[in-house]
């Protein structure tokens, strides 16, 4: 082999090692030696020969004899409550096993009826956390909540109906307010569910006469009922039929004795202009303006009677030479 010096020195040769074998007979295991590196000696001139070992022959294979195993060792769990022997007596005896398809015998006992008391379930006697606060209204038809709109038709020729009545208290007051200002008397009446129908003596819708001034005053008195017991009128619907009389709809709202109401209509012909109980100077005003606007078309403004108040056109237009049949357009619109 040679180093980093340039020399080559001889590697000695490895010697086989015995190992010693326990047991029963000896067995020598022979280990190959590696091949001896023959370095070039021509360098260093003759040396004497070195004597290099020959390769041993393996002794005949010899059957290995085995060892005999140790058992198994057996886990020792450590000590702990649910190892411990929970079966055994007092005296270290082992308890015997209880057979699982045994029946236990057990102690019979009464058992317990599986029922309560009722609790009041009722909205005034259980107490509510963090709701919010509202009045319950019972779910019975005998508490049911009022309804909130109340709807009048005028049935011609003499018929009063109103629907979805709140309180008995309603037709009362209207009975007190109004069968007293009709002369002729009532013919019949009739109440079924909310509803109620009068029938008035003779054709009191028909606007004609002397009576056509009382009936405004009626309906004057059926409105002013109706705010006194909290309703307002709201607007007017027609319902079924094109032919059939709408229905007026006043719905719930403060009541309000002191409001005032008053009758505003025109006659058949469009000519004449009606006030029935209209507040002091309104009907006044009105002439005045639509004298002031249409100088020649005003024929006379003036109070016939108490509370009533009549404003007349021209029978003809002198100034086109021709007929006039209705007020101007801005009549109805100086009323606002």
């Amino acid at each position: 082999m040679q180093y980093n010096n340039g020399q080559y020195y001889q590697q000695p040769g490895y010697q086989p090692y015995q190992v010693p074998y326990q047991g029963g007979q000896p067995y020598y295991q022979q280990q190959q030696p590696y091949a001896a590196q023959q370095p070039n000696m021509a360098q260093y001139g003759a040396s004497p020969a070195v004597p290099f070992p020959t390769t041993f022959a393996s002794p005949p294979a010899q059957p290995t004899p085995i060892q005999p195993s140790r058992p198994a060792r057996t886990h020792t769990p450590h000590p702990h409550r649910r190892h411990t022997n929970a079966g055994a007596t007092s005296n270290g005896q082992q308890r015997p096993l209880r057979s699982a398809m045994k029946k236990v015998e057990r102690a019979h006992t009464t058992a317990v009826p599986l029922a309560r008391t009722r609790t009041h379930s009722g909205g005034e006697n259980r107490s509510r956390l963090n709701s919010i606060a509202r009045t319950r209204t019972s779910s019975s038809s005998g508490h049911a909540k009022p309804p909130d709109h109340l709807f009048v038709t005028i049935e011609p020729p003499n018929e009063l109906i109103l629907y979805n009545i709140a309180y008995p208290y309603t037709i009362d007051e209207i009975k007190e307010r109004l069968f007293p200002m009709w002369q002729p008397g009532i013919s019949h009446q009739e109440t079924w569910g909310s509803n109620w129908r009068v029938k008035f003596a003779g054709s009191p819708w028909n606007l004609k006469g002397s009576d056509s001034i009382m009936v405004h005053r009626m309906m004057i008195q059926l409105f002013w009922v109706l705010v006194n017991q909290g309703y307002v009128y709201l607007t007017t619907i027609q319902a079924g039929r094109a032919l059939k009389s709408p229905r007026l709809v006043f719905i719930r709202s403060l009541p309000d004795p002191g409001a005032h109401f008053f009758a505003m209509s025109f006659n058949s012909a469009g000519d004449r202009l009606t006030f029935v109980n209209a507040p002091d100077g309104l009907a006044l005003n009105l002439g005045l303006y639509l004298r002031s606007t249409f100088p020649r078309r005003i024929e006379h403004d003036e109070q016939v009677l108490d509370g009533v108040f009549h404003l007349s056109l021209k029978k003809s237009d002198e100034s086109a030479g021709r007929r006039q049949k209705s007020f101007p357009r801005p009549c109805p619109e100086a009323l606002q």
